[in-house]
């Protein structure tokens, strides 16, 4: 059993997870305040793990937390971004092995967790490219299981969110503050994006228009990676991915259209696991991993 913690913006779930088969066991989830102090987070994360009882405490812990952070030292670097802004500075990897008495703390991105999870979960594919669509484009490119961040059809460190559609940041065409504002400069109504997904599906021209070209946008600047790096599967999460019908509708054929004249085989697109089970799944293979390879 691998203990694991992962951080969201309004919970933290603890985990004990066994990968033969990948299953979480027991998870203990406790809700935060991602705007709270350091020690009032600190507490929370420490609460979390400690209700998995004592022999998960003395083990190795895997963290799975959002960026910007220093993955290998274990210090928060929150800053310019509205969570967890009192952990900037903060060595939250000692402050846990302390209070845990715990032998390593390990941290990896969650959307890297998230990936490596869904990659256990659908089937290890060779090569798999999983993204977060909501507040931005989070990504993570995987050869085998492990996370691959430069070489032929991978962006700077896997990040998507880096690349530019016709001269512009891809958050700037597709991420909800995109969608949300594209919508209301063609309308004058400032909706959400779900509200926005109700009313393409009711046939609304503007909210047809302004999904399919948001979508349209993605396929655009992602496919030449996908192409290059030779994708099997493309998992989609997040929540604008919840309204999947759309996926279908208008990411996938525009991906699809890209293909069409190579002579290579499309990745299969799929919807990820809904909830934090593949990033914790995820984490403990990363920690599997790292044990390995101490």
């Amino acid at each position: 059993m691998y203990p694991v913690l992962e951080v969201g913006g309004t919970h933290v779930t603890a985990a004990l997870v066994d990968l033969a088969p990948p299953h979480v066991a027991h998870a203990e989830r406790v809700e935060i305040d991602s705007s709270a102090d350091a020690e009032t987070l600190l507490k929370s994360f420490t609460a979390a793990v400690a209700g998995l009882g004592d022999e998960a405490r003395a083990k190795p812990l895997v963290v799975a937390i959002p960026g910007p952070f220093d993955y290998d030292r274990g210090i928060g670097d929150f800053e310019g971004v509205a969570k967890f802004g009192s952990l900037r500075g903060v060595r939250v990897g000692d402050e846990l092995a302390r209070r845990l008495g715990s032998g390593s703390v390990t941290f990896l991105n969650d959307v890297t967790a998230y990936g490596i999870g869904q990659y256990e979960l659908l089937g290890r594919p060779r090569r798999m490219v999983a993204l977060t669509l909501g507040t931005g484009v989070g990504s993570v490119f995987l050869q085998d299981g492990s996370p691959v961040t430069a070489g032929p059809g991978v962006p700077p460190n896997g990040w998507v969110y880096l690349l530019e559609h016709d001269g512009r940041p891809i958050e700037e065409t597709f991420s909800r503050r995109a969608i949300i504002a594209a919508h209301a400069a063609a309308s004058g109504q400032e909706l959400d994006v779900h509200e926005i997904a109700d009313q393409a599906r009711s046939g609304d021209p503007t909210a047809v228009h302004t999904l399919s070209a948001a979508y349209a946008s993605l396929a655009e600047t992602l496919a030449p990676y996908l192409i290059a790096f030779e994708t099997d599967l493309l998992v989609v999460g997040g929540s604008i991915a919840r309204s999947w019908d759309l996926i279908l509708r208008w990411f996938e054929p525009s991906v699809m259209s890209h293909f069409h004249h190579l002579d290579v085989q499309a990745p299969r697109i799929l919807p990820g696991a809904v909830g934090e089970t593949a990033a914790l799944i995820g984490a403990a293979r990363y920690g599997a991993g790292a044990a390995t390879r101490r």
